[in-house]
């Protein structure tokens, strides 16, 4: 008779491959993104979801809402301010400035301030950073509101825009909701308000033929072809988006069908 195996030896050969599976590399989904049409409308679809209609993908990236006038800052993005006071008193010269938003090790957000041409170094004239705040560290979402939405305060200058920032989506949503109730609320905490007529505009970070170039949130695969005095259907036009963190082509059936795709940070456009 053939002795029967302990079984006990099974089960660090068990351990051991279990083990060994969870140090498998996670790979990213291996299909592109596809421009679909039906019900005149266009949807794009990523590799592992649903298709999104054009219409409704910055409000999915960025919860970028025209009408209430705020938007997500994340990644790859900056601000354009015009005709800018953010400091009372000091009133330095902003007028036409780029911000980018940055999280110090201090936990304090700065807006630091960069050239209008990426590559370049920032103009002199005016300061080099402004201080938002003190940000805790699990403060990870903030969101800019843009829009002149503000009633003006007695003795107080109208409030064109503000920062806010919150630790998860639940909460900001909460806030956002709370000053939308009561728009003249002052801004004490956790918050950063731009005072003086402004006009804050987030733009985001794309690459046209491997050159880095900033555009306005909102800016379409045809906003970058007319900038570059392209053709307007280029034959050898390629788009290219992040997907869990692997750039993945962007398939069409019609060269119409693309161009008024909204571009996101990261975004690669060449032809």
């Amino acid at each position: 008779m053939r002795p029967i195996p302990r079984p006990v030896a099974v089960l660090p050969v068990l351990l051991v491959l279990s083990s060994c599976a969870t140090r498998l590399p996670v790979r990213s989904a291996a299909g592109p993104f596809r421009v679909q049409a039906g019900n005149g409308a266009l949807y794009l679809k990523p590799p592992d979801a649903s298709p999104v209609l054009f219409s409704e993908l910055l409000e999915r990236q960025y919860h970028f809402d025209l009408l209430d006038g705020f938007v997500d800052l994340t990644g790859g993005m900056r601000l354009h301010i015009l005709q800018a006071t953010l400091h009372p008193g000091t009133r330095p010269d902003l007028d036409d400035a780029f911000f980018r938003l940055v999280r110090r090790r201090n936990r304090e957000l700065r807006l630091v301030r960069v050239a209008r041409d990426e590559g370049q170094a920032p103009p002199k004239a005016g300061p080099a950073a402004l201080t938002v705040g003190e940000v805790d560290r699990l403060d990870r979402y903030v969101r800019l509101f843009f829009l002149s939405k503000f009633v003006k305060a007695a003795g107080e200058p109208v409030r064109s825009g503000l920062i806010l920032w919150a630790r998860t989506p639940e909460e900001m949503a909460q806030r956002t909701a709370l000053l939308h109730r009561n728009p003249d609320a002052s801004c004490t905490r956790r918050c950063v308000e731009f005072p003086g007529l402004v006009t804050v505009e987030p733009q985001v970070l794309v690459f046209a033929n491997g050159s880095p170039r900033y555009v306005t949130l909102g800016a379409t695969v045809r906003s970058i072809l007319q900038a570059a005095h392209a053709p307007a259907e280029p034959p050898s036009l390629q788009v290219s988006r992040l997907h869990l963190g692997q750039l993945k082509p962007v398939v069409w059936n019609s060269p119409p069908e693309i161009l008024s795709l909204p571009l996101f940070a990261g975004d690669r456009i060449d032809w």
